[in-house]
């Protein structure tokens, strides 16, 4: 094109060079080593209904330009929310140069327990990354990564998954640690909140940097509260290893994992492996109906008292005092599965010792009980 074109000629090459952006497409990145990995991207859309960013007809995927076509903008108020701020690229970012945020309340173990993970993927497979990715630059490369990703980490894996060398959209944006926290709690609002388990992770490891000097500054931060974020990180501290390795706990409500660690605090401790290993027997239907989980942990949890005969011994203690002529002779005390009986010692004027201890083995054998007496 020579510089004697007319007006109208020029409008037209300026639309065109205005197109020349990387394209969202997977399928149209590759080979686009010759385009610039930066551009003005103005993607109008909320951080809220997910299914809708992504399930954009190609032809959208043009509204990300800094002047749509007019036919486009239609298309682009469905992703538009009055309460939301309008998110506009103002990058190109390859993905594999993006890393994790360390305080995420997503992790990629609960991709695969994600129902929308799978279309998701592929909808950015064949649409590309409408809604930009926050990030906030680093002060310098580390680790081959330039930036550091603060929302959108779902979309973010999706495109790694697909294409590690894949440009995606970004608005970059220098924040403080505060501002990521507040960004992350904005991100999850009205939307599919991060499992119970994944948020116990993300205060824990807030809390546990010490950059915060009180839980009530991380809840104000989070946009939730004190009591909360306590509990949360609550239920990460005490949740037996076993349950952590054998069950999915990203699947599970934050009640239905606090059940898990109330049931084994009621056993008493010489039977709590074997009662853990019980409770991981139901994995697969804590798996399939986790909105029944509480029903089926309490189901498991009694069948286990009533088979070791602990149903009655977790009410509490009970005891009993045997008085004679000779006054108070025996007493008995029981307590979750221990028995405790006391001889007292004005009935050893009548009994022997060895005789009672004689009756008492020799009754125990004769229930099969095969017994070694160690000297003390």
């Amino acid at each position: 094109m020579t510089d004697s074109v007319d007006d109208k000629s020029k409008a037209a090459s300026v639309e065109r060079r205005s197109r020349r952006a990387p394209p969202p497409t997977a399928a149209a990145q590759v080979g686009s080593s010759k385009r610039s990995s930066r551009a003005n991207v103005g993607t109008e859309g909320s951080h809220e209904n997910e299914r809708k960013q992504f399930a954009v007809p190609q032809r959208a995927s043009a509204a990300t330009i800094s002047n749509p076509p007019v036919d486009a903008a239609k298309t682009t108020t469905e992703h538009e929310h009055a309460n939301q701020e309008e998110l506009k690229a103002n990058n190109w970012v390859q993905a594999d140069k993006i890393r994790d945020w360390r305080f995420n309340d997503r992790s990629a173990e609960s991709l695969r327990d994600d129902p929308t993970w799978g279309p998701l993927t592929e909808e950015i497979r064949a649409e590309g990354i409408v809604v930009p990715i926050l990030v906030r630059p680093l002060d310098k490369p580390e680790g081959g990564y330039t930036h550091e990703q603060v929302a959108g980490f779902r979309r973010l894996t999706a495109a790694r998954t697909i294409n590690p060398k894949m440009l995606v959209p970004v608005l970059e944006k220098k924040m403080d640690l505060d501002e990521c926290v507040r960004k992350q709690a904005t991100e999850n609002k009205d939307r599919s909140n991060p499992s119970a388990w994944d948020r116990g992770l993300s205060f824990k490891a807030q809390w546990e940097s010490k950059l915060w000097d009180t839980k009530k500054t991380i809840a104000d931060l989070n946009k939730t509260s004190r009591e909360s974020v306590s509990n949360h990180i609550s239920l990460v501290e005490n949740m037996p290893e076993d349950f952590k390795k054998g069950i999915r706990l990203r699947k599970l409500s934050f009640l239905a994992c606090k059940a898990l660690i109330d049931e084994v605090s009621r056993v008493p401790d010489n039977m709590r492996s074997e009662f853990i290993d019980r409770i991981i027997e139901v994995a697969d239907d804590l798996d399939r109906k986790p909105e029944k989980a509480i029903s089926v942990i309490g189901k498991a949890a009694r069948k286990f008292e009533s088979e070791q005969n602990v149903s009655e011994a977790s009410k509490g203690p009970a005891s009993a005092v045997y008085q004679s002529q000779k006054g108070k002779t025996m007493t008995m005390t029981r307590k979750h599965n221990r028995w405790d009986f006391t001889i007292h010692k004005d009935v050893f004027e009548l009994v022997e010792a060895n005789d009672l201890e004689r009756l008492i083995t020799d009754y125990l054998e004769s229930k099969g009980l095969t017994l070694d007496k160690k000297e003390k």
